[in-house]
């Protein structure tokens, strides 16, 4: 089996702080804030070993955002 490299942008990584920051701090959800990061960090390492999920043209998979469907995506990306 092909191991793939998995990169995140600064903008990806600082998604996901911002998503763990709104669980925790907008929501009050510490502990589920830290399960999601959790969860969505392991997800994210597996794309190393099933890349395929998402087309590929390189052997490397680069994240470059990540969203989180309650948060207001229409101000983040604008």
């Amino acid at each position: 089996m092909n191991n793939y490299r998995v990169t995140l942008t600064r903008q990806a990584k600082d998604d996901i702080i911002d998503i763990g920051d709104y669980i925790s701090y907008t929501l009050l959800e510490p502990g589920t804030s830290r399960n999601f990061i959790k969860g969505l960090r392991n997800s994210i390492s597996q794309l190393k070993y099933f890349p395929y999920k998402f087309p590929l043209i390189m052997q490397v998979i680069v994240v470059l955002r990540v969203g989180y469907n309650q948060r207001n995506w229409k101000n983040i990306l604008s």
